[in-house]
């Protein structure tokens, strides 16, 4: 008997994952690929679909995704980058979750009345930081840093 596997065709693959193409596991040199369609055959696979349809439907960037994108800990140490402090200063902190995330409200958010969820901001003990509403790198960790001057 046959089982069934969930697919899409190549081209609404392309328009899902768009913004996620820095991630190597979106490639499409990565993917199980069969008469023009993306099929997803396996836990791993199923897990990526997941992946993608979350970021597409409610923009929750995946995890591994965020970890890619940030190499910090060199940025932060140049910046004189106060972590500690920044962290002891975060609002209602839970965590880490399965894959060393914590998450918190974002400062930048609530310094603009927004995140009443307390739940848009993602960070590791290793240095990614990440906004779920965009918020930049540097509007998260404002006052926990030394500003350069020119």
């Amino acid at each position: 008997m046959r089982m069934k596997v969930p697919k899409m065709p190549v081209r609404d693959y392309f328009d899902l994952v768009r913004e996620l193409r820095t991630d190597p596991r979106f490639h499409l040199s990565n993917q199980d690929l069969v008469g023009g369609f993306v099929r997803f055959r396996s836990e791993e696979r199923l897990r990526l679909l997941t992946e993608i349809l979350d970021f597409h439907n409610y923009g929750m960037t995946p995890p591994s995704t965020i970890k890619k994108k940030a190499n910090m800990s060199k940025k932060m140490k140049d910046l004189g980058f106060n972590r500690e402090a920044w962290v002891s200063s975060l609002e209602a902190v839970r965590g880490p979750d399965s894959n060393n995330f914590y998450q918190a409200r974002c400062p930048s958010c609530a310094r603009k009345g927004g995140d009443s969820g307390k739940d848009h901001l993602v960070y590791t003990l290793e240095g990614v930081i990440h906004c779920f509403k965009g918020c930049n790198f540097f509007s998260i960790i404002e006052g926990y840093y030394k500003e350069v001057k020119n």
